[in-house]
């Protein structure tokens, strides 16, 4: 990554293949499916694909680390809930291979995420 900016998809679409950040407010999730709707702070719409062995971590208010994350499923994730999602755009860009979520409750939310960075631990993952 460089400078440690959250990239928004639209600046990596049709760049080297790598992983992507996206970051948005759950519309809708089907966990059964392993799909949800993340509205991105852009304001597009991303399906997010759940990977077989995505990494799903809730993060208390105000987290720096993803060493403070507690691992949840996707049953626990909900609509308003705040996220990170990390991993490969499709082509389109209107979809996302998800590796992994860093979620933050919409009931746990003091204040929103402006300008939010990925925790430094997911940025050095690279």
């Amino acid at each position: 990554m460089h400078s440690g900016a959250v990239p928004r998809y639209r600046d990596r679409v049709g760049a080297a293949a790598g992983p992507y950040n996206l970051v948005g407010v759950v519309q809708t999730i089907d966990p059964a499916s392993g799909q949800l709707s993340l509205h991105t702070d852009d304001g597009k719409t991303v399906k997010i694909i759940l990977d077989a062995g995505v990494r799903l971590l809730l993060l208390p208010p105000g987290a720096k680390s993803l060493a403070n994350g507690m691992q949840i499923t996707a049953k626990d994730i909900g609509p308003g809930d705040r996220l990170l999602a990390r991993g490969e755009l499709s082509g389109d860009a209107n979809s996302l291979a998800a590796s992994t979520l860093v979620i933050m409750a919409k009931r746990a939310q003091a204040a929103p995420m402006d300008g939010a960075k990925p925790p430094a631990d997911l940025v050095a993952a690279d």
